[in-house]
């Protein structure tokens, strides 16, 4: 990840950084909102072809939304630096980590879902179950980050994988960021929480494909403006973590 000092174009605000985050994903809407159809196609396809298997459809939700992670975020970095970007060459970049940025987000997918199984099976309402419960959210939230990291990682492919990883993990989960991580945990559960009562509602109306239908087109539009945000203050944590580690002048 750059960490340059046109980093400090960002807004220093979590109110500056929201709609940072909104007016990069609205600079190129067309360009997002073409990758959001392709991984949507992608979703549609691996269902077709296997139905209702819930492995294959992450994996195809994966792989189609690192493409549009990708973009998204090397769009907002080329934003903080004041430079102008052009879709294709952003599609290019994309592309360029797309391999990458699906490595890093299946890892995150595969930890994401040991964690959810886990706040499942604690049902108790005790004080531990309690804070077990906030933690694995955080958690989440951290794990949530890999990919756009990831994608702006100068790193070589593949090495890519696991320090856009580490580095996602390293900077979210610093005290000093761990408040504005916890906002970015919020919006993730309120979105979870959605696709979740969504299925609920489906499975209960016995519609077929209920998996597909509440995850499918929810991720199509949320997955590209979740990566402006995350991408947004990703950027923000490298700047406060580098502010706080550098040598007083």
């Amino acid at each position: 990840m750059n960490e340059s000092d046109d980093q400090d174009r960002l807004p220093a605000s979590v109110g500056g950084l929201l709609g940072f985050a909104a007016a990069g994903y609205l600079a190129h809407a067309p360009l997002y909102l073409a990758l959001a159809t392709l991984a949507f196609a992608i979703d549609g396809i691996a269902q077709f072809l296997a139905p209702d298997k819930d492995a294959i459809g992450i994996g195809a939700s994966v792989v189609g939304d690192a493409l549009l992670i990708g973009a998204v975020s090397l769009g907002v970095a080329t934003r903080a630096t004041g430079k102008p970007a052009q879709p294709a060459r952003l599609f290019e970049a994309a592309v360029v980590r797309w391999g990458d940025v699906t490595g890093a987000s299946g890892v995150a997918a595969i930890l994401t879902i040991a964690l959810f199984k886990y706040v499942l099976n604690r049902n108790g309402d005790d004080v531990l179950s309690l804070l077990s419960g906030v933690c694995a959210w955080i958690l989440v939230g951290a794990l949530s980050f890999a990919g756009p990291v990831t994608a702006l990682s100068n790193d070589r492919p593949i090495v890519a994988i696991v320090t856009g990883f580490g580095r996602s993990l390293a900077l979210s989960l610093r005290l000093a960021n761990l408040p504005r991580l916890v906002l970015v945990t919020l919006v993730i559960m309120i979105v979870t929480n959605i696709q979740v009562a969504l299925a609920l509602a489906l499975n209960r109306a016995h519609a077929p494909h209920a998996y597909f239908w509440s995850g499918a087109p929810l991720d199509a539009l949320t997955v590209g403006p979740l990566a402006a945000l995350q991408a947004a203050f990703a950027l923000d944590f490298a700047r406060r973590v580098r502010r706080l580690t550098a040598p007083p002048r």
